[in-house]
C-alpha cells in the first residue's frame, strides 16, 4: 500500500468533514419535514398547531 502525502491526507480529510456534515443537514431536513406534516395534519383537522419549543432536546440536534 502506498504511502499518502500530506496533501492527500488532507483532502481525505476536508472530505470526511463534509460528509459530516452533510450526514447532519440530511437529518435536519428529515426533522424539519416531520415537523411540517404534524404542522398541516393539526390544520387539516382543525386543531392547534404542535409546540416544537424543544425540537433540539426531541431530535437531539444540536
Amino acid at each position: 500500500m502506498a504511502q499518502k502525502d500530506g496533501s492527500e491526507s488532507d483532502n481525505d480529510e476536508v472530505r470526511n468533514q463534509m460528509d459530516s456534515q452533510e450526514t447532519v443537514s440530511t437529518e435536519e431536513v428529515r426533522v424539519l419535514r416531520q415537523q411540517m406534516t404534524e404542522m398541516y395534519e393539526a390544520w387539516m383537522s382543525g386543531q392547534a398547531p404542535p409546540s416544537f419549543a424543544n425540537i433540539n432536546s426531541r431530535h437531539n440536534l444540536k
